[in-house]
């Protein structure tokens, strides 16, 4: 795969203190004929592009929109006092996570500071199948009666990795809810599926979450012939 990458810093205006704003992006781009699809689906998945465009001009497009609003937004708070929160930031990184037996795990990092109090952080994951050209939900690995005792799972392990007795709701320890359901936002490793979960996705102030969820346990689950 190719790397695209942009590294910019623009000023707010042209004062010796003014503000500035950073824009970093990785982007990464399937360089064979057959890897158009995977474009199009980095595209739509990772920047909400519906009908692909080259992949140089993602970031370009990405990085203008970027800049056209801190302008647009600041211009007018740009006094001394707002100096602090006028100096935004924003960090897209793509990479690969997994890539075996026909099957690709792309991850997008992305950070953005707007102003404000703090930076939002998030990650994204497109599962990719590169055999049959197309991007897999969890609706195509798992079967539609078998998301209950996924999500059961996806509790029990949670649990276990926060060192809690099966029988403790994790409402008591900061989550939203005693249930986790199993998300579309998930990805392939070696022995078996992880699925994540963004700051504030199921509670305030326990950050990026992953849950691994192994083969082993999916069997019985997964549809015939994922694997």
């Amino acid at each position: 795969m190719e790397v695209h990458s942009l590294n910019t810093v623009k000023l707010l205006d042209s004062k010796p203190d003014s503000p500035v704003a950073i824009y970093h992006a990785a982007l990464l781009e399937a360089s064979s004929i057959r890897g158009n699809n995977l474009n199009s689906a980095i595209q739509k998945r990772f920047f909400k592009i519906k009908e692909p465009i080259p992949s140089k001009s993602v970031l370009t497009a990405a990085e203008n929109d970027f800049f056209t609003q801190y302008i647009e937004r600041n211009q007018s708070l740009n006094t001394a006092e707002n100096y602090s929160r006028l100096n935004w930031e924003q960090s897209r990184i793509m990479r690969v996570i997994y890539n075996r037996n026909h099957k690709v795990s792309l991850a997008m990092h992305d950070y953005a500071y707007t102003g404000g109090s703090f930076g939002l952080k998030q990650t994204r994951f497109l599962v990719y199948d590169i055999i049959n050209e197309r991007e897999l939900k969890l609706k195509d690995l798992i079967t539609e009666d078998s998301l209950t005792r996924l999500n059961q799972m996806i509790g029990r392990k949670l649990k276990q990795d926060l060192g809690l007795p099966m029988d403790e709701s994790l409402i008591n320890h900061g989550y939203y809810y005693a249930d986790i359901e199993a998300s579309d936002n998930f990805y392939l490793v070696e022995n078996g599926l992880v699925f994540h979960y963004n700051n504030y996705e199921i509670a305030s102030d326990k950050g990026e979450t992953d849950v691994l969820i192994t083969w082993e346990q999916l069997s019985g689950l997964l549809k015939q012939g994922f694997r």
